[in-house]
């Protein structure tokens, strides 16, 4: 097996085990994976929608919803009755359930996978391996990747955006940033436009007619599309990321959500979602920085700090409105992770030309014929220090991931306490006839229509004495 395939089968493992140990959602989350279950139960039902009884401070776009349902509903018009008798329905619903989020990490390992294969090629061969294992050791990014949360779908785009930035690839970076910013967050705009001049500056976008054509179709298609299924779903006509985007910078509202300082990000966010990857991205802009004047040249390396000035010019800029989560910078997060690989994957290269001089001196010393081997002169200049501080290197890279990994380790067992909601409903899946009483607190830590099991249950947010159970 390819070290690729291991790094693949690492992350698909790593983000499945958070999504079996924290299968329920948050307040944030709840929109979508409410609007999967109806889409797949109910259908063109509208009426019967949750999102029109509980509509939320905004409307969301269903788009992502209904991708992500489509497996599903392929997977349920294939399992016999019998099997579903079998399984019983309270199962069949946590499978289809699980299969609505699995899609969604999926979906993140593959973009993340088509970016860390632009620098393959051109820096390392096992620059994808890398990138990969630095990025699902992260707790953050992993545990985020199966959360149907609005930024896990523009995280996404915007991992397949990046990936064709640096491919060169213009036309399709303009249609996949234009359609998640228009259909899924409105304030990705903040990160494509210094995203934009970075594309400019190295010559990946070639502003052409061809593509402002591309641009503008791309803009009335995602309008379009939007704006019709949307207001199917919502029963008007509504553009749903056009009122996010009034309520948020317009109104500026989101500060009653709670506000931050504006160090926040820099100081508490970025290190708790990097953790100890922040020591790699230390060592590699020292490594580009204090280059030979040759490599600082270089058109990769460049790249590299251009990418993390656009990110850290991102973070920046949101950093000025009082309301901030995590989630609203994790776009920012990969360029961090491609900086980390870079690292791994140069000390990795440069010590094995060490070991590969090194190795060409002795065989030459024991030939006794120095002078023909042309690596003899470069080898000579290269220290044992050098050799070491490389060896360093690479300890500190794998034991990051270590570090890591066992820090995550820690956070999801926090995170499996952090859902009493969902907890509370699933031990009532063997109760008789019962009336459920939702409360606030229990419909934003983990309660969705994916747990109501039983067609004789009433479930209902407003509270009776004489009909309440836990």
């Amino acid at each position: 097996m390819k070290l690729d395939e291991v790094a693949i089968v690492i992350a698909i493992n790593i983000f499945s085990v958070y999504l079996l140990l924290c299968p329920y959602n948050k307040v944030e989350e709840s929109f979508n994976i409410q609007a999967s279950h109806d889409i797949l139960y109910h259908r063109l039902n509208v009426s019967q929608f949750d999102h029109l009884a509980f509509s939320g401070p905004v409307p969301r776009t269903f788009l992502g919803p209904l991708i992500l349902a489509l497996p599903s509903f392929i997977f349920s018009l294939f399992v016999p009755k019998t099997i579903l008798q079998l399984i019983g329905r309270f199962i069949f619903l946590q499978i289809n359930f699980l299969i609505v989020r699995f899609i969604l990490g999926l979906a993140f390992l593959h973009a993340s996978i088509k970016l860390g294969s632009v620098f393959k090629d051109k820096l390392h061969s096992k620059f994808t391996a890398r990138f990969l294992l630095i990025t699902f050791t992260q707790f953050h990014l992993s545990f985020y990747s199966t959360r149907t949360l609005p930024n896990t779908f523009a995280l996404i785009t915007v991992t397949y955006a990046l990936a064709f930035l640096l491919k060169g690839l213009d036309h399709r970076f303009i249609v996949v940033s234009g359609f998640g910013i228009l259909v899924f967050r409105s304030e990705l705009v903040l990160f494509y436009g210094p995203l934009l001049l970075f594309g400019l500056y190295f010559n990946l976008i070639r502003i052409r007619p061809a593509l402002i054509f591309t641009g503008i179709i791309t803009t009335l298609a995602s309008l379009c599309l939007t704006v019709v299924i949307d207001s199917f779903f919502w029963q008007r006509w509504v553009w749903p990321e056009g009122e996010v985007f009034y309520f948020n910078a317009i109104e500026n509202k989101s500060h009653l959500w709670g506000t931050m300082p504006f160090y926040w990000y820099f100081l508490i966010a970025l290190p708790k979602a990097l953790m100890t990857t922040i020591g790699l991205i230390l060592c590699a802009n020292f490594m580009i920085l204090f280059s030979s004047a040759s490599d600082l040249i270089n058109r990769e390396r460049r790249a590299f700090l251009g990418l993390e000035l656009v990110a850290l010019i991102f973070i920046s800029i949101y950093s000025f409105l009082p309301h901030k989560e995590l989630r609203f910078i994790i776009y920012a997060l990969p360029i961090f992770n491609l900086l980390a690989a870079y690292f791994w994957t140069s000390a990795e290269r440069r010590l094995r030309m060490c070991l590969d001089t090194r190795t060409a001196r002795e065989l030459s010393s024991k030939q006794k014929s120095r002078a023909k081997s042309p690596n003899i002169k470069h080898s000579q200049t290269i220290s044992p220090i050098v050799q070491w501080i490389y060896r360093l290197s690479l300890l500190l890279c794998y034991s990051s991931l270590v570090f890591n990994f066992c820090i995550s380790l820690s956070l999801v067992y926090v995170s499996y306490h952090n859902y009493p909601g969902g907890h509370a409903i699933s031990r009532l899946n063997n109760w008789p006839d019962i009336h459920v009483y939702i409360s606030n607190l229990a419909a934003q830590t983990g309660v969705n229509r994916f747990q109501e099991v039983h067609s004789n249950w009433i479930f209902g947010s407003t509270f009776y004495p004489q009909f309440f159970a836990y």
